[in-house]
């Protein structure tokens, strides 16, 4: 059996675009300009962006027996993603979002129905305990049961030296605190930061703040992305946080994904450029990242290895 470097727990979902001109405001109608649908997920982001990159990926994850879930499947062998743990699961839909995209700032805004992500359960992690113990980084987030994620964070501990990276993306209030501990990396953005450590992120100072709080948390290496603005990090054993800049996009097209991507390019570098120390390698994952948002969608604006030459050197 190939080994899988990267093994992904978490979601897949079908996306439902709307770009706009602005987000209506509460109780408005207003009418959209174009529509489009694309395979999503945060976990099947991840997983396809840093298949794209040319990291050997598996995916453990639950799609419903509709067409959607076929698709998806298709989709996933396409991009030589190992398949031998994602599930089709009959009775149920395939995870779907509904996102509203305003052309005229990039912004987005995104609903979820969880359908089969939300029974991927810690029976189905322990079953793929063969392509956990082979993994060298394990990424995880909260599209499906937090228990499933635990449960995971606690099976790659017991059975391999993987780098654990979790995104607690969608964010919850009041999240178990012992996901602060499991995790190597823990990775949000300003909006998660915020509803986590009740710390308002808007600016560098800010970030640092939240930053320390994830440190007190329990967090060994506390990652935010800061969009236009790069990234903050922090980590158990260095005094103070660290801003990594990066030159803006001017004007970008659409930010779905763009963390995501983040995620892939970051897992992606701590295999295939072990060689880059910390801040390097949050710079290299922010440059990539930099890329998707110039292009509508998700994963189709996620670039592969050989689009990007001048950011491999």
């Amino acid at each position: 059996m190939a080994v899988s470097d990267v093994v992904i727990v978490g979601s897949c979902n079908i996306d439902f675009t709307i770009y706009t001109d602005r987000i209506p405001k509460r109780g408005e109608t207003i009418y959209g300009k174009k529509f489009t649908s694309g395979f999503g997920g945060k976990g099947a982001n991840q997983c396809i962006a840093a298949a794209k990159l040319g990291a050997s990926t598996a995916m453990i994850a639950r799609l419903g027996d509709d067409n959607f879930g076929k698709e998806y499947f298709d989709l996933l062998k396409k991009h030589n993603v190992n398949t031998s743990h994602v599930m089709i699961t009959s009775g149920i839909s395939s995870g779907v979002a509904q996102i509203t995209v305003s052309e005229s700032e990039g912004d987005n805004y995104i609903l979820i129905v969880e359908g089969a992500n939300g029974l991927l359960s810690p029976m189905d992690v322990e079953l793929a305990a063969d392509i956990i113990k082979q993994a060298k980084v394990g990424l995880f987030q909260l599209e499906i049961p937090l228990e499933t994620s635990v449960a995971a964070m606690k099976l790659f501990k017991e059975k391999s030296n993987a780098v654990l990276m979790f995104n607690p993306s969608p964010a919850k209030e009041n999240i178990d605190p012992i996901i602060f501990t499991l995790c190597d990396i823990l990775v949000v953005n300003e909006t998660e930061a915020e509803m986590i450590t009740k710390v308002v992120v808007k600016t560098i100072e800010d970030a640092y703040a939240a930053l320390k709080s994830f440190i007190k948390l329990g967090c060994k290496t506390a990652i935010i992305s800061l969009g236009s603005q790069g990234a903050a990090f922090a980590t158990k054993t260095q005094k103070e946080p660290v801003h990594v800049k990066v030159n803006p996009i001017d004007n970008p097209v659409d930010t779905t994904g763009a963390g995501d991507l983040f995620l892939g390019a970051l897992a992606y570098s701590f295999i295939y450029k072990n060689h880059l120390n910390l801040n390097e390698k949050i710079m290299f994952s922010c440059n990539i990242a930099r890329e998707c948002v110039q292009k509508a969608g998700a994963q189709d604006s996620f670039p592969y290895l050989k689009d990007i030459p001048h950011l491999m050197k």
